[in-house]
């Protein structure tokens, strides 16, 4: 009988200590914040908000030429499960290339945009620096890529 209590005891300790492992593992997975994907914004989404004048795009670092951000004084464009999301500037914006804002917030997202480095010519009137951009929806996904900020007083 000793030996099958000894089997029961082993067992249940066993149990109890990858029962311990297993919910640290799930509750750090749970505090984990869940990625953003950003969608491009493109010629049909400009046209259909009509984004025009002067405006700043966001591309991703790496030579990506898609628009992950259109920024322009007054509102951003984001790209939101496949809409073209406006986000109105934010009262403490502070103040970027050619007069944008540095944050826009409404209630499925808020953007902010950390510039770095001097603007350069890049030709045809556009500058372009780096920038740092962080979106954040209601429901907490996060996206915060590093890229080129290429600003127009015309249209991206």
């Amino acid at each position: 009988m000793s030996r099958n209590c000894s089997g029961v005891i082993s067992a249940g300790l066993a149990a109890i200590l990858l029962a311990g492992c297993n919910s640290g593992e799930e509750t750090a997975a749970d505090e984990t914040a869940a990625s953003l994907q950003l969608g491009a914004l493109g010629a049909p989404d400009i046209e259909r908000h009509e984004i025009y004048g002067t405006v700043c795009g966001f591309r991703e670092a790496g030579g990506s030429m898609r628009a992950l951000a259109l920024i322009q004084p007054e509102q951003a464009w984001v790209k939101l499960d496949g809409e073209a999301v406006a986000l109105p500037v934010a009262d403490d914006a502070g103040e970027g290339p050619l007069g944008i804002g540095l944050a826009y917030t409404a209630a499925p997202a808020s953007l902010s945009l950390a510039v770095e480095g001097e603007e350069k010519a890049s030709g045809g009137g556009r500058s372009e620096t780096g920038a740092t951009l962080t979106v954040r929806t209601a429901a907490g996904d996060t996206a915060e890529l590093s890229g080129t900020l290429q600003c127009s007083s015309g249209s991206v």
